[in-house]
């Protein structure tokens, strides 16, 4: 962030708010569910889900 011209104060507070949210689960939208009839899901499961099209 410093690097692409963010002060050191405002790259510390990002880093700081992104480290509170480590151990947080994601939130998944319920407009996935209202849009699609199914339940919304993480990045992380659809990964592991499709792994096997991206061999």
């Amino acid at each position: 962030m410093i690097a692409a011209g963010t002060p050191a104060e405002i790259a510390d507070v990002l880093l700081g708010i992104a480290a509170h949210s480590v151990d947080v689960p994601a939130q998944v939208s319920p407009g996935v569910e209202q849009l699609t009839g199914s339940p919304g899901r993480s990045f992380a499961q659809w990964a592991r889900e499709h792994a096997e099209g991206f061999r």
